[in-house]
């Protein structure tokens, strides 16, 4: 595997968690959406309360990820 400098991991570290914050964003505004969507009947609450937890878990998963994969980066360049 070719070794990626510092400067370079940083940088996909940082785009990657731009990207993110914007589809959080994304996902928040649709989450007022979907409170519209329940008051007036379209949707119903217990599919509210899917959006809402997997909406929990991609953020989770979404913070989660970076340090999991940066500490492991981390790890391969000492050796």
């Amino acid at each position: 595997m070719k070794k990626i400098s510092k400067k370079a991991s940083i940088a996909i570290l940082v785009t990657y968690i731009v990207i993110q914050v914007a589809l959080i964003w994304f996902l928040l505004l649709c989450l007022s959406y979907w409170q519209y969507l329940v008051q007036q009947g379209a949707l119903t609450t217990t599919k509210f309360n899917l959006l809402i937890g997997a909406l929990i878990l991609y953020i989770l998963l979404a913070l989660i990820y970076p340090i999991w994969w940066f500490k492991k980066h981390k790890k391969k360049q000492r050796r």
